[in-house]
C-alpha cells in the first residue's frame, strides 16, 4: 500500500472516532506529569491530551528529546 494513501485513510478513520489532527503547527515541547505526557505545547499554545502520536518521521528523536 502506498504510505501516503494509508496515511490518508488512518486519518479518516481516527476523525470519524472524534480524533482531532492538527496541520501547520509546530511542536515545542511536552508537558509532563509523574513521567507521563500530559500535553503538548505548541506555537499556538499546550494541548492537554491523554495519547500523543508522535508522527514526526525522521525527526521524532529529537523531538521527544527536547526540554519541556
Amino acid at each position: 500500500m502506498n504510505p501516503a494513501d494509508f496515511t490518508q485513510a488512518y486519518a479518516k478513520v481516527a476523525r470519524a472516532d472524534g480524533v482531532t489532527i492538527l496541520e501547520g503547527v509546530t511542536v515545542t515541547g511536552f508537558t509532563k506529569t509523574d513521567g507521563r505526557v500530559t500535553g503538548v505545547v505548541t506555537d499556538r499554545g499546550t494541548i492537554e491530551c491523554e495519547t500523543v502520536v508522535n508522527a514526526a518521521g525522521m525527526w521524532g528523536r529529537q523531538l521527544v528529546r527536547s526540554p519541556a
